[in-house]
């Protein structure tokens, strides 16, 4: 195929009229408002937009859950490194670890539990979760003996 046929067939196809942008924005306000309505069902219209309709108490309950389950989740962090620097140093006996390896498996069933709480999108449950199956195994293996 020649290079002129190829410039011919691209004049002879039929391009299709764009729409006015009234039209446009309309079947789009459409189509939002009906996405709106499919995935929160249980919202309410106010002047300012779409809120949620949750009540004060439960907003209020899912922040300190989340504040909870966040510091739960530092603290867990800073202690598997606090253990992770003291199985590196030579320094530091296995004996004086001990106390932090029965801390590091108590951090492992409260974030299990705080995780239990979170609903199951929020990016927070999994790190929870990953901090708190770290937290357990790292007990586990301190109790088994591996690290002597």
């Amino acid at each position: 195929m020649k290079i002129e046929d190829l410039l011919a067939l691209g004049q002879t196809i039929s391009r299709p009229e764009p729409q006015s942008r009234t039209e446009q924005g309309e079947k789009f306000a459409d189509i939002l408002q009906a996405a709106q309505e499919k995935t929160n069902p249980s919202t309410v219209a106010t002047s300012a937009g779409v809120l949620p309709s949750a009540t004060p108490v439960e907003i209020i309950a899912n922040s300190a859950l989340l504040t909870d389950s966040l510091k739960a989740v530092e603290e867990g962090l800073c202690r598997l490194e606090a253990y992770q620097r003291g199985l590196s140093s030579g320094e530091v006996s296995l004996k004086s670890l001990a106390p932090l390896a029965t801390a590091l498996e108590q951090d492992s069933r409260r974030l299990q539990d705080l995780a239990a709480q979170l609903p199951p999108d929020s990016p927070l449950k999994s790190v929870a979760e990953e901090v708190a199956a770290l937290s357990w195994v790292e007990s586990f293996k301190f109790q088994r003996g591996d690290y002597v």
